[in-house]
């Protein structure tokens, strides 16, 4: 499985760092404030979340491309992507009445 660390960037600026699974094109849920500390976890349910905000994910960030591949959301308590983690999951949340990453 080819893994690679990418980046959210927050409105502010701010980045943290994810594993990108480039064999399934999915980003992991979890960030971490260092990009040597990512390690490939696999995705779990969230918490309730209430601080999530608009993120550009940038899946290559680490490997010479800073382009923005979609927009999700995260959570900078929690260190999660609570958005969507692919562009399958952006096409289908705007084309649905399902929010990736809401608890009910």
């Amino acid at each position: 499985m080819a893994n690679y660390i990418g980046a959210v960037q927050f409105q502010d600026g701010e980045k943290l760092f994810f594993s990108y699974a480039g064999t399934t094109d999915i980003a992991r849920r979890n960030l971490f404030l260092d990009a040597a500390d990512v390690v490939p976890e696999e995705n779990r349910n969230l918490p309730k979340v209430q601080d999530e905000e608009d993120v550009d994910v940038m899946p290559y960030y680490m490997h010479g491309d800073p382009d923005v591949m979609f927009r999700s959301r995260a959570s900078r308590s929690l260190r999660m992507i609570t958005g969507p983690v692919s562009l399958d999951e952006v096409d289908w949340e705007s084309r649905s009445n399902i929010t990736f990453g809401q608890q009910e």
